[in-house]
């Protein structure tokens, strides 16, 4: 009667790590699908988000960020980056890679995100500047923008 338990539960813990190990394989191969879209959009973009021009900016930014960041709050922001960095000259191009992700059971639900480090010179210096991007219907947009705090606070 053990000897049957002891069998049964190793059957269904193999078939968990089966599984499991399936779904990351899986996971990790089609999300480098994504990683060359996500690299052509940084390369097409950046250099257009940096000019911080609130109204472009507006247009690429994803609906989570615009909802953990006001319209004036994005302005201040965007503002005070600007005025520490000094005028945008030169996108030096990032790397990074995307990455699909899994959540909830009924239905199975998919996002896919992309995280990059990108640099860039400016006025004042260079900046190194954390990219987190989020698709939406096919369509990649800013998650997150972060700038590396020694070259903004100068």
């Amino acid at each position: 009667m053990i000897k049957k338990i002891f069998i049964t539960l190793g059957v269904i813990f193999t078939v968990i790590i089966i599984l499991l190990g399936s779904a990351f394989i899986f996971l990790n191969t089609y999300g480098k699908k994504y990683d060359k879209s996500s690299q052509e959009y940084l390369d097409d973009e950046v250099p257009k988000i940096l000019t911080f021009d609130r109204n472009y900016f507006n247009t690429v930014s994803s609906p989570e960020f615009k909802q953990t960041m006001s319209a004036e709050k994005t302005t201040e922001w965007l503002n005070f980056v600007s005025n520490n960095l000094g005028k945008f000259k030169k996108y030096n191009g990032c790397q990074g890679e995307a990455f699909l992700g899994t959540y909830g059971l009924f239905p199975l639900k998919t996002k896919i995100t992309a995280n990059y480090i990108c640099n860039a010179d400016f006025e004042n210096g260079q900046s190194v500047i954390k990219m987190t991007l989020i698709q939406h219907d096919g369509k990649w947009q800013v998650l997150g923008m972060y700038f590396s705090a020694d070259s903004v606070l100068k």
